[in-house]
């Protein structure tokens, strides 16, 4: 969890209030979008919970380049609570070669969605 922790952005990132700003944030939850989760379930995840008491001073640092090096695929389910899109977006930006892969209606499992399963073959074979 330290890892994640550190590494991840959460709605808090930057700001000293942090319960308030993961509030605001829930607030704007599309409870719509969170099926088969309600937005309590969003809000109280294992890893929101532990994260928002760790320590705000980040302990791990990314290399000087900040950038990922092999051709790389971001596999992403639009329905993921664990990993919002802006974390793979970030993923994104700061690799050299990636293709960022959202499938509709998918959640954190992606990679056993059918269409997942597609977007690895067909990136594995390009």
């Amino acid at each position: 969890m330290a890892t994640l922790c550190s590494d991840l952005r959460f709605p808090w990132f930057g700001k000293p209030d942090r319960e308030t700003a993961l509030n605001d944030a829930v607030r704007r939850l599309d409870a719509k979008r969170l099926y088969p989760y309600d937005v309590a379930t969003a809000r109280s995840q294992l890893m929101i919970q532990g994260c928002l008491r760790w320590p705000a001073a980040r302990v791990s640092t990314y290399p000087a380049a900040r950038e990922l090096l092999p051709r790389t695929l971001i596999l992403h389910g639009s329905n993921d609570l664990f990993c919002p899109l802006d974390w793979s977006r970030w993923e994104q930006e700061h690799s050299r070669d990636a293709k960022l892969v959202v499938i509709p209606g998918s959640g954190h499992s992606v990679q056993r969605d059918p269409r997942g399963q597609e977007a690895v073959r067909a990136f594995l074979l390009d």
